[in-house]
């Protein structure tokens, strides 16, 4: 049994729209961070080789209303048991991943999350 504190990751940015509009809406929710003490860590996500700026957090009702506020179809969602799932604003699951695995190099993959200051990807078998 390998254990660990559920998280979560969600992006306020959006592909079709442009640096700057994602640059402004990244500030904003780095902000509502802050102000409301959210405990976070900055990742860069990629999803289908596009890269996101994401945040990981512990609360999942934060995750879903940051999906509501920036109208995101979806968050990453890691349980205790490391198990994977994509799931919607209101907490439904919508895809499951996997297992959530770990490493010192970029996966040969296009979709996973690389977390800078511990220089580890993760992704899902």
């Amino acid at each position: 049994m390998n254990l660990i504190k559920p998280f979560f990751i969600v992006s306020s940015d959006k592909a079709e729209l442009s640096d700057l509009e994602n640059h402004r809406r990244f500030h904003l929710l780095y902000k509502f961070m802050f102000l409301w003490k959210v405990k976070h860590r900055l990742v860069e996500g990629y999803y289908k080789g596009t890269k996101e700026t994401s945040f990981m957090i512990e609360d999942e009702n934060v995750a879903m209303n940051i999906c509501r506020e920036y109208n995101q179809e979806c968050y990453l969602a890691v349980d205790a048991n490391r198990y994977c799932t994509l799931n919607d604003k209101e907490g439904r699951v919508i895809k499951t991943l996997g297992l959530l695995a770990t490493s010192k190099e970029k996966p040969d993959r296009d979709s996973y999350t690389f977390i800078p200051d511990l220089k580890i990807y993760l992704y899902t078998n």
